[in-house]
């Protein structure tokens, strides 16, 4: 630094030693400006420096979400075109179907031929239609002009309508498009679908239904057939039995379903809903030994539990005249609590059941 600021010694520079201490430099010499150079730029406020930058990162962030915003119009546009490009492309799809099946049904020239065909008919029309319109106008000419009058208003209200029933038709096609583009015309589908599936199933269910109808049916017709073969049978049975307790006299009638309607011994005949409690346990256990005998050939076990409480003393000695009989063709088991009900029983086993010191505790 002191050799910039003082020219060398040529004494020194050649390596003299007169002077080893060196020139004196003066506080003048160093602070004085130095040729060649510039003394630094005074700084700037750094309080509106900061705010000239938040100015700048304020702008930016709006400019950005700008950017940002024109970005997602720019993709939502994107999106849609691509949407309607790949129904463009469906559409086409099918369209270019369509037209291979059309083509395998009649050739491009002969679609050729027919529109040529169609074109001179449409010619040899228009030549027609000019031919008639020259003739109407010439009529029109001889015509009156109230007649005249009253066909042009005729014809302007007719081109009305037309053209009221077009926007009719436009705005209809309007509305279906619209249908389209919300996917309704999905909702009818599905609900179509949901309606030939709900058709199918009642239709099922309607078979299913006369099947059981039938299956009902033929079950009773069988029932009343096998209730008409065993009424007669089951009938005699009855009053065979019913004869040992109440005499020849005795009688009963029958329901469709085998019940007893009513009694009838002589000329008395009382319903079974107005027998006394013994007269009808009496005949239950009648009904129950006649099924016991109808019941194959051999019969079948026969269990009465307690019965006949409520019979008289001399109603039980003719009803072990019915038990009796019936042990000759199917083993009867009696369980009782009282012997004495069925003293009249002849021929009888019994058997006494006692507790044992095991059951009681």
């Amino acid at each position: 630094m002191r050799n910039l600021l003082t020219d060398a010694d040529p004494q020194e520079e050649n390596g003299g030693p007169e002077d080893d201490a060196g020139p004196e430099v003066t506080t003048d010499q160093v602070d004085a400006p130095v040729a060649g150079f510039e003394s630094p730029p005074e700084l700037a406020d750094p309080a509106a420096t900061a705010a000239d930058a938040e100015t700048l990162v304020v702008t930016c962030r709006g400019a950005d979400r700008a950017a940002a915003a024109e970005a997602e119009t720019v993709r939502t546009e994107h999106a849609t075109r691509v949407a309607l490009a790949e129904e463009a492309e469906s559409r086409l799809a099918e369209r270019t179907t369509v037209l291979e099946r059309a083509r395998e049904t009649a050739s491009d020239s002969q679609l050729s031929e027919t529109e040529e065909a169609a074109r001179k008919r449409l010619d040899e029309a228009r030549a027609d239609a000019h031919k008639a319109r020259t003739a109407l106008d010439d009529a029109l000419a001889d015509a009156p002009p109230e007649v005249l009058d009253n066909a042009r208003a005729s014809l302007t209200a007719l081109q009305n309508e037309e053209r009221e029933s077009a926007a009719a038709v436009a705005t209809a096609l309007g509305r279906v498009n619209a249908i389209v583009d919300q996917g309704r015309l999905g909702d009818v589908s599905a609900a179509d679908r949901e309606l030939d599936e709900a058709e199918r199933e009642n239709a099922a269910l309607w078979r299913r239904a006369r099947a059981a109808d039938l299956l009902l049916r033929t079950l009773t017709t069988r029932r009343s057939e096998a209730l008409r073969a065993y009424q007669e049978p089951f009938h005699r049975a009855v009053v065979e039995l019913g004869s040992l307790v109440y005499g020849r006299d005795f009688d009963v009638q029958l329901g469709e379903d085998l019940t007893i309607r009513s009694r009838r011994i002589g000329d008395v005949t009382v319903n079974y809903d107005s027998l006394s409690g013994g007269a009808r346990e009496q005949l239950a256990v009648i009904v129950r030994i006649a099924c016991a005998r109808l019941v194959g050939t051999g019969g079948v076990p026969v269990f009465l539990d307690d019965t006949m409480g409520y019979t008289d003393p001399g109603r039980r000695l003719t009803m072990g005249n019915v038990i009796a009989s019936a042990a000759g063709t199917s083993q009867v088991i009696v369980l009782t609590c009282d012997r004495a009900r069925f003293a009249g029983v002849g021929g009888a086993r019994t058997h006494v059941m006692r507790r044992t010191a095991a059951a009681t505790e």
